[in-house]
């Protein structure tokens, strides 16, 4: 399967393909490398990225990738006068190409359907010509112009497993030696990690401080580093007193709290924090996004099913009802999960710290035992997110397969 990029570029030593919009804005790791390609599993389904010449020259069928820009909320119109190379487009008109544009490592999707739109309209795309791939489960039939296809990316590509040393010829996922075991005694009994500040974090945190029985049970980590776009508490918070109160404690606090020696500045989604969820009960896993129109599920989800540690999801409603969608298992036998179901944050936050309070009433050793309880679920999630993967069946949808030597 081809992937055409117009320019190839060096970059600490080695060549890649470069962002084929690089010209309009930065990518995502201000290289001028494609991300998306970067992202994609393409040494594991012999996915090849070739100039765009010569894929006409041997007039192969290719895909071409347009490259979510970074930051996005300064760039939700960046493709409203892109146009596309005469020769590629030429391409386009015969099926031999494709168009993808690449959001599957963010929650932003709705937001760029204008923009979209108005790309197909100035280079006369029709909706099987141009594909948006999004990991945003709920985002289907967006547009006339384009078509949606979702792709589970951060389950099927689970980061933290690339640096395995043990893998060679006989390899098997399930050998991998992290040492994931319940672990007496606890530490704290529960673990909540954010490397980001996101506005619902500092409200968590911000909420547990009114709990100090759960605050000092709980290993909190926080990181000082903002997003671009700021925080935005009233996005999350309907009382306008509620939001401007809670802007005003964190306006002159720095918070840095952090359980580890790792580097903060970069991304640690290849990490396995195994120490802290072997010396814990049960996670809060605070998600990318907590709106109630999305559903987006990160690499924090993947690890915690990967974990084998139980877990409370603070992110969008539906997210535990979709993953036994996929077949995996939660823990609504041992404590309610009907936070799952409520649409208003600050509603569903409550709950989240009432099912909090509930077990915290049970000492260590209980939690321990119900945790050892939970074996065969956390065992079947453990192997189910290193299997699962719908790479092929998302690229399949598109129906442009090639034979590649």
């Amino acid at each position: 399967m081809y992937f055409g990029f117009e320019n190839f570029i060096e970059v600490e030593g080695e060549r890649g393909p470069a962002s084929n919009n690089l010209d309009k804005f930065h990518t995502l790791g201000k290289t001028g490398l494609s991300h998306s390609w970067a992202c994609l599993p393409y040494l594991n389904y012999n996915f090849k990225a070739k100039p765009v010449q010569e894929l006409l020259a041997e007039e192969k069928d290719f895909f071409y990738i347009i490259d979510m820009p970074y930051p996005p909320h300064k760039n939700w119109k960046c493709l409203h006068d892109f146009f596309i190379y005469p020769d590629v487009l030429k391409a386009i008109k015969a099926k031999k190409c494709k168009v993808l544009f690449c959001t599957y490592i963010e929650p932003f999707t709705k937001e760029f359907i204008n923009t979209l739109e108005l790309f197909a309209i100035n280079n006369i795309l029709k909706k099987d010509d141009l594909y948006l791939i999004t990991s945003e489960v709920n985002s289907k039939n967006l547009s006339k112009f384009f078509t949606t296809i979702h792709y589970n990316y951060f389950l099927s590509n689970n980061w933290f497993l690339d640096g395995i040393d043990e893998k060679g010829d006989d390899f098997s996922f399930t050998s991998i030696t992290f040492k994931l075991k319940n672990t007496l005694p606890y530490r704290a009994k529960f673990l909540c990690l954010n490397r980001v500040t996101r506005a619902h974090r500092l409200y968590f945190f911000y909420r547990l401080l009114k709990h100090p029985e759960l605050f000092e049970n709980t290993l909190y980590s926080l990181g000082s580093k903002t997003l671009p776009g700021g925080l935005n508490f009233e996005g999350i918070l309907k009382d306008e007193s509620e939001f401007l109160k809670v802007e005003k404690f964190f306006k002159n606090r720095k918070i840095d709290i952090f359980l580890d020696s790792l580097d903060k500045r970069v991304n640690l989604a290849h990490n396995i924090p195994s120490e802290l969820t072997n010396s814990t009960f049960l996670s809060i896993i605070s998600e990318t996004s907590v709106n109630p129109k999305k559903l987006f599920l990160s690499e924090k989800i993947a690890k915690g099913l990967y974990c084998k540690q139980p877990f409370i999801v603070l992110g969008n409603p539906g997210t535990l009802a979709y993953l036994k969608k996929l077949g995996f298992k939660t823990f609504n036998r041992w404590f309610d999960e009907s936070y799952d179901g409520e649409l208003d944050f600050k509603k569903r936050l409550e709950k989240i710290i009432s099912l909090m309070s509930y077990l915290n009433t049970y000492p260590e050793s209980e939690l321990f035992e119900m945790r050892e309880e939970m074996n065969k679920v956390l065992e079947h999630n453990h192997k189910k997110i290193i299997e699962y993967d719908d790479t092929m069946q998302v690229f399949g949808k598109l129906n442009i397969y090639n034979k590649a030597e």
